[in-house]
């Protein structure tokens, strides 16, 4: 049985260093396992931090190993451009 466990909440704030600065990855409270034999689950509850979310979850709900993978290459341009991924969304006014 082959199970995958995705952490949905990947960003530099969850990324500690140990004291041979290692990374660490921490809070795990959105964590979840993809069912088993499948490489794909569907949502209606979005969780996570917006600028880190791979789009096709956002726009599909379609939950799969993949939405770790593009949150860390956001927390890897976050990292190069020292920007924070909200800083170019528009916020709109009420």
């Amino acid at each position: 049985m082959n199970r995958r466990v995705l952490h949905g909440d990947i960003k530099l704030s969850n990324i500690l260093l140990d004291n041979n600065l290692h990374a660490k990855v921490s809070d795990f409270g959105l964590a979840r396992l993809l069912s088993v034999g499948g490489n794909t689950d569907w949502t209606m509850n979005l969780n996570g931090s917006i600028g880190y979310m791979d789009p096709a979850l956002v726009k599909k709900g379609c939950v799969t190993p993949k939405i770790d993978v593009d949150s860390f290459g956001v927390v890897l341009i976050e990292l190069v451009t020292k920007t924070k991924p909200t800083d170019n969304i528009k916020k709109k006014h009420c």
